[in-house]
């Protein structure tokens, strides 16, 4: 599931972008899982910028993403950022947060997998002023 809040200040990289609302299935009946990847901006959040937004992420394959600000792949200013069950790898940030940055929001990791991502502080994820909650 990738599903940003609707209303709120959030934009997606070109080229990038999906839903799935828990009902998206394949004809034999299957989940249909999300890759995220290739985004590139010249700013923060590679991918995905949000500012008063709420990402959540289900079962998410975010892989070579890159901003040349913060975030990688996402950069969320006074939201909260849930990720579960997914996989963050080969993103990079020209500053900080190789994969997520989270300013001012909240954080919740459970059951991800984060490697080889690379920002100048936080290689796989920069958090500042957030809650934090991780399993």
């Amino acid at each position: 599931m990738c599903s940003p809040s609707s209303g709120a200040g959030v934009s997606i990289a070109p080229g990038v972008s999906d839903s799935f609302t828990g009902t998206d299935f394949d004809r034999d009946g299957q989940a249909i899982s999300y890759s995220i990847t290739g985004g590139n901006t010249n700013d923060d959040g590679g991918a995905i910028w949000g500012s008063g937004a709420d990402l959540r992420l289900e079962s998410v394959v975010a892989s070579a993403n890159q901003g040349t600000g913060d975030g990688g792949f996402a950069w969320i200013y006074g939201g909260d950022f849930e990720a579960y069950d997914s996989e963050f790898s080969d993103n990079s940030a020209g500053d900080d947060g190789g994969a997520v940055a989270v300013i001012s929001g909240s954080f919740t990791d459970v059951g991800n997998v984060w490697s080889s991502n690379h920002g100048i502080r936080g290689g796989a994820a920069y958090l500042q002023d957030s809650v934090v909650m991780a399993s």
